[in-house]
């Protein structure tokens, strides 16, 4: 009876010491100021209601929380000299470190080494705010057998090297799926300096997983288990376009063109800030990287051959990227800024990354403008109006209706296409 209780009593010990809430932890946040919303010292953070994470209805393990993050936030290099207003300096940054950890062994925040971590079973992540209202940010921590903590939110983007980046919410089944290109006979996945996830064959993230054959293949992440499946051979790949109305596309392989779509070749003439767009009809062609035009939603583009064709190329102002990677400076990625969609150039090395079965624009000189707009060479799907009667300055859907300017999509001005968002 004596051993009895002696192991109950050690039982219990070991159940409270797992006692402790699981939270968000920001980490090379500032450490004492309270009124940031980002950051304040380790019993600040336990206090902060906004960190608390709660049980994910239905999961055993699975803990989230949102937060709306504001874009910039006093790192912990911030001093009072810096103000309490965001200017370009060292006190700021928009660039949000964190790690999910719990209450009872928290970790340290300004260090990363492996004996500050706490309860996290990894190093910090990261991800960025760009909107000058801030973001609400959605976390998710799983609590594995032995107690550590793993990471996600929906912001950041996970780079993984020779495959796709993996980011944004998961849906209702808690999971995530990109495509991406297997660009030869086998190729390793990892995730460098990360060990939240898991690999099919159990491994950590941080480790070689290796993939066959070419193709297009899909990286899913179950965040319940944490622990990623990876799929080969697929033919029916899926694009979804965001209320931009824009995306670029490459495949390894011909693919039919869904209806509501519109794919594009670009070029690019020397010196100017401007690419000409040639519409496709039908298929695109094996590796070559198109602009895609659709309203918003998920298209799917189904192979047609299957000859794979395995090398990046350039194909007019388009450079195909078949795993995700950063673009080269100097180049120009598809973005939309404040409702403005164009080709903005990336001015520092190892800013910008691009998914998977993506393209960016290489202009054919080095140029200073700051973006490329798209022009179209001709107008097509209008029907009902002439072209020649068009009023300068007045838009047009592509049925060939006149439209205000609070028209959401693809319109015709002055006998050209834009973006009108």
């Amino acid at each position: 009876m004596k051993k009895l209780l002696i192991l109950l009593a050690c039982v219990t010990v070991a159940l409270s010491s797992m006692a402790g809430d699981i939270i968000v932890k920001p980490v090379f946040a500032h450490r004492t100021n309270k009124e940031t919303n980002w950051g304040g010292s380790p019993d600040d953070i336990k206090a902060n209601k906004d960190y608390k994470m709660t049980l994910v209805p239905g999961t055993e393990n699975l803990y989230t929380c949102k937060i709306h993050l504001n874009k910039y936030y006093k790192t912990n290099k911030w001093a009072p000299k810096w103000g309490d207003t965001y200017a370009k300096n060292e006190g700021w940054s928009n660039v949000h470190k964190f790690a999910c950890v719990n209450t009872d062994n928290i970790g340290a925040l300004d260090k990363q080494g492996a004996n500050d971590l706490g309860s996290a079973i990894s190093a910090a992540q990261e991800f960025t705010i760009y909107n000058e209202d801030g973001e609400d940010v959605t976390f998710y921590a799983m609590v594995d057998a032995g107690g550590k903590v793993h990471s996600y939110c929906n912001k950041q983007k996970l780079m993984l090297l020779n495959g796709p980046i993996i980011g944004g919410e998961p849906g209702s089944d808690l999971k995530i799926s990109e495509y991406f290109t297997i660009a030869a006979g086998s190729v390793k996945l990892k995730i460098t300096s990360n060990m939240n996830y898991y690999w099919p064959n159990g491994g950590t993230s941080n480790s070689d997983y290796s993939v066959t054959p070419f193709g297009v293949g899909k990286a899913t992440l179950d965040l319940k288990t944490f622990k990623f499946t990876i799929e080969n051979n697929i033919f029916d790949t899926p694009l979804t376009v965001t209320s931009a109305g824009a995306s670029t596309l490459v495949l390894p392989y011909e693919a039919t063109i869904p209806e509501g779509v519109k794919a594009y070749t670009l070029t690019n003439t020397e010196g100017e800030a401007t690419a000409i767009a040639t519409e496709l009809t039908g298929s695109i062609p094996a590796n070559t990287p198109v602009l895609i035009n659709a309203v918003a939603g998920t298209y799917i583009f189904h192979g047609t051959k299957t000859t794979w064709e395995k090398t990046e190329k350039t194909v007019g102002a388009l450079t195909s990227v078949r795993a995700c990677k950063y673009v080269p400076v100097g180049s120009y990625v598809l973005q939309n800024h404040n409702g403005k969609v164009g080709f903005y150039k990336v001015e520092t090395a190892s800013s910008v990354m691009i998914g998977a079965n993506r393209a960016y624009l290489t202009p054919s000189v080095a140029m200073p403008a700051a973006k490329i707009n798209i022009e179209y060479s001709e107008v097509t799907g209008i029907t009902s109006v002439n072209t020649a009667t068009i009023e300068n300055d007045v838009m047009y859907n592509l049925a060939g209706q006149k439209v205000g300017n609070d028209y959401r999509g693809i319109v015709i001005k002055n006998g050209y296409k834009y973006f009108n968002k």
